[in-house]
């Protein structure tokens, strides 16, 4: 995923590293587990040499690493590649099959088909909505201290784009 960035390591995994700190911008480093070298190398411009070591063989303990490790892990090479892009595409994926889901549940308790995609597409623009703003886009508020409340925030959007005005 980072062919050129880490094209000079060799484990890009390790968890034995050296760094100067003065070369980081350490407020930009958002590294998900014990994997901050991968971020560091993925989002830095850093010169590196490697020196061989060999880990020996594990006399305590078991591994840690589980099925919530990896998909963590996943998720945050995909943060790593496509920052922001790749939450904001995979709720639209959520909404995309929630909007099916329902769409179909209605037509088959008897909703015409009509009714059935206007609710299913009503239902899952609020949800990816509310998905966004949490998810997505939370960090990104300037009215922090005086926050509106979600749904306040929604009908503010639709007031600046056009949309029905909210009474009161």
């Amino acid at each position: 995923m980072f062919p050129r960035r880490l094209a000079r390591s060799t484990d890009p995994m390790t968890g034995f590293f050296l760094v100067d700190r003065r070369r980081l911008d350490l407020a930009a480093l958002r590294p998900q587990g014990f994997k901050i070298l991968l971020e560091i190398l993925a989002r830095t411009d850093l010169r590196i040499a490697e020196v061989p070591m060999e880990f020996g063989e594990r006399r305590h303990g078991t591994s840690k690493a589980s099925l919530r490790q990896g998909a963590t892990f996943i998720a945050h090479l995909a943060r790593l590649r496509f920052g922001k892009m790749s939450l904001f595409a995979a709720i639209g994926v959520l909404g995309a099959i929630a909007n099916l889901a329902i769409m179909w549940a209605l037509t088959a308790a008897g909703v015409p088909y009509v009714w059935a995609a206007i609710i299913g597409a009503e239902v899952t623009i609020v949800g990816n909505f509310l998905l966004q703003e949490r998810f997505v886009f939370a960090d990104m508020r300037t009215d922090r201290p005086q926050r509106r409340g979600t749904l306040r925030g929604l009908v503010h959007v639709q007031q600046r784009r056009g949309g029905p005005a909210h009474p009161g």
